[in-house]
């Protein structure tokens, strides 16, 4: 079993046309940096994970478990499903370390300008995805993205 979405994305006046979709389920793994002391000369006490990170005093791995990217140029839908490998760790987070998931999604659009010139659009969707140890090995990650006409 898993949980399903559907979107899309508006590319303003209509001239940009989605040409490639990519999704991939990925892990971003935080943890604090080792040579932070909590109770040292202008520490902070009980710092969160969330401050120390947006601080720079953690570190973060990135892996990527599964990535699906096709082009869709007069593509009016295109659908994707993702399916987590079975040695997948589970969603955790302790004052120290946390490993979150992610589904991350690109969209590329292009546009015809005056002298032949094409320009570029893209745009990127980060979805936390929450993993239990109980769906860690059969989750499938299910959605639609709609190309633009």
């Amino acid at each position: 079993g898993g949980g399903g979405g559907d979107g899309g994305v508006d590319w303003g006046d209509g001239s940009f046309r989605c040409e490639r979709v990519s999704v991939s389920l990925e892990t971003e793994e935080v943890v604090v940096a080792g040579a932070v002391d909590d109770v040292g000369p202008g520490s902070t006490p009980n710092k969160s994970l969330a401050d120390r990170e947006r601080d720079g005093e953690c570190v973060v791995t990135r892996k990527v478990w599964c990535e699906r990217s096709e082009w869709t140029l007069e593509t009016r839908e295109t659908h994707f499903c993702l399916a987590s490998p079975t040695d997948a760790p589970a969603s955790f987070r302790t004052s120290r370390a946390r490993l979150r998931w992610i589904a991350r999604f690109e969209f590329t659009a292009t546009a015809a300008r005056g002298g032949g010139r094409r320009v570029e659009r893209k745009v990127e969707w980060r979805m936390p995805v929450e993993m239990s140890g109980a769906h860690a090995s059969g989750l499938w990650a299910r959605g639609t993205a709609r190309g633009v006409p």
